[in-house]
């Protein structure tokens, strides 16, 4: 069995779409980690409270809670100005590149996933070094299906991985693109993708919250466009389908139970775990 480690980039505004992210990647995943920012991308505080609570619910997957800081960032000694167009975006790369380095010995892949990202089942691999899986897209209902499938989790071959690739300014698409080798763009199995992407099936307050704090918020007024019907993020053309799963009538149950993460970490912590990588390798 291919040993595969899971990384999800998450914040408690995503968390209707935690369970089902979970449970979608638990039956092929060795390792699941959650690397969490101690604040969203905005400066603004996480809810420490709720993160532990979800810490208690999700025992065996590996929390790693690093720092926000606006004097530091990860994975490069360049100065990034706060609310400057790559700062936010910057820190959804940080979280990928934190996971890394709390990969088990063993781990042969590395699937990069946003929580809202959910897998109906699981891939074969063969000796492709890096997937990108086609998705289905929704935008504000389950049943509004895109009428193309657009690319969105990564799987890349550990080898592969290097810190100068995981803070690539494009993301995943830029990470895909330089890794060399074998690859598999829109990966579908039987014609069909094995995602489903829920990023704007969400209540209006939480669109919002996602506008503002993530790592697009300058290159658009969001906040003015969310009152519209139609596709104002990619103008897909859509048909109405049979929802997979409808994340609105989705319930979130939390333990009142509360737990520490895995670990904390600063830039600082992060910079010395690679010296001392490179010092092993």
């Amino acid at each position: 069995m291919t040993e595969i480690a899971s990384i999800i980039n998450f914040c408690t505004h995503d968390l209707r779409f935690l369970d089902r992210c979970i449970q979608g990647i638990l039956p092929f995943s060795s390792q699941i980690i959650i690397p969490i920012c101690d604040h969203f991308y905005n400066g603004k505080p996480e809810d420490p409270t709720l993160l532990q609570r979800i810490y208690a619910k999700y025992p065996s997957v590996d929390f790693i809670e690093f720092a926000y800081s606006e004097e530091e960032v990860y994975g490069t000694p360049s100065r990034l100005v706060a609310g400057a167009p790559g700062w936010a975006q910057h820190w959804h790369n940080s979280a990928r590149l934190v996971g890394t380095y709390f990969l088990h010995d063993e781990i042969e892949y590395v699937l990069f996933l946003d929580v809202d990202e959910i897998f109906s089942k699981g891939f074969e691999i063969g000796e492709y070094d890096a997937i990108r899986f086609a998705t289905y897209w929704y935008f504000k209902r389950a049943d509004n299906a895109a009428t193309i499938f657009p690319d969105g989790p990564l799987l890349v071959r550990r080898e592969k991985l290097n810190p100068e690739l995981l803070i690539d300014e494009d993301e995943r698409c830029g990470m895909f693109q330089k890794i060399k080798g074998k690859k598999s763009q829109e990966y579908l199995e039987k014609g069909k993708p094995l995602v489903h992407h829920y990023s704007w099936v969400r209540t209006k307050d939480e669109m919002l919250a996602k506008v503002r704090s993530w790592g697009h918020h300058w290159e658009r007024d969001w906040e003015s466009l969310i009152n519209q019907d139609e596709d104002f993020v990619r103008k897909y053309d859509y048909r109405k389908v049979e929802p997979f799963w409808d994340p609105l009538q989705e319930e979130v149950q939390l333990p009142d139970e509360k737990k520490v993460p895995l670990c904390r970490v600063t830039p600082k912590d992060i910079f010395r775990m690679g010296i001392t990588q490179l010092i092993k390798d």
